[in-house]
């Protein structure tokens, strides 16, 4: 006996930031900004701590279009999109055959929101600046075995801290890609417009820095995601 599974778009919960498929019962979503609360639990709860993050009719919703696993990818921010994000996570070419620029900003944001995460969650203190804590990340990041794209080197290094250090890049990306600020969760999947960026971005770390912020499962996000992708592709 055999039967076809139906797989359904997936949305990471605003508070919890559980993987949750979003038919689920109990599922809420914002009207407005399109959040995504894995339960009412969640929901209440992010009511009560800061409701300024529930915007007036959230409730259980239809999934907007920009959740479907054919656009996990950024529709906007970088020059190109390979495709099949998480597959590429799982395979350590996330950021291989992208356009110098892009592993940059990549790289930039990666590390912000890695930061954001651990002030946030182990009360880290804010830096004075950005420029060191990212050179570190960088040296890191050049430790783990084909994780940057093969023309990486010394002198990529130094371009990457100039640019982002002086605002000498992209001129729609001016504001936006500066060492001069943090970014959160929030901003990164608004900049890209894709609700599974910032998700992107902690996997990635976790491969940068070895481990996950908060300890959570990073792994199992990943291999629920790659499958998804799979699904979608027909595979």
């Amino acid at each position: 006996m055999s039967s076809t599974a139906v797989y359904r778009p997936l949305a990471i919960c605003a508070r919890c930031k559980r993987l949750t498929p979003t038919h689920k019962a109990g599922v809420k979503q914002c009207d407005c900004c399109h959040a995504f609360y894995c339960s009412t639990d969640c929901f209440e709860a992010t009511k009560t701590e800061n409701p300024k993050l529930i915007l007036p009719g959230a409730q259980g919703g239809s999934n907007p279009s920009w959740y479907e696993p054919a656009t996990y990818e950024a529709t906007q921010g970088l020059h190109a999109a390979p495709g099949q994000p998480f597959t590429r996570l799982d395979r350590g070419t996330y950021l291989h055959d992208r356009p110098r620029l892009d592993v940059f900003r990549l790289l930039l944001d990666c590390y912000r929101l890695r930061l954001d995460d651990d002030i946030k969650i182990y009360g880290i203190p804010v830096p004075a600046t950005l420029r060191h804590g990212f050179h570190r990340f960088l040296d890191l990041a050049a430790q783990r075995p084909n994780l940057l794209p093969p023309w990486w080197d010394d002198e990529a290094v130094v371009e990457c801290l100039t640019i982002f250090d002086t605002g000498d890049n992209d001129p729609a990306a001016e504001e936006w890609s500066t060492l001069a600020h943090r970014v959160s969760s929030a901003e990164v999947n608004t900049h890209y417009g894709n609700a599974y960026m910032d998700v992107q971005l902690r996997l990635l770390g976790e491969v940068v820095y070895q481990r996950a912020p908060g300890n959570q499962k990073g792994k199992e996000i990943l291999d629920m995601m790659v499958e998804h992708e799979r699904r979608a592709q027909g595979g």
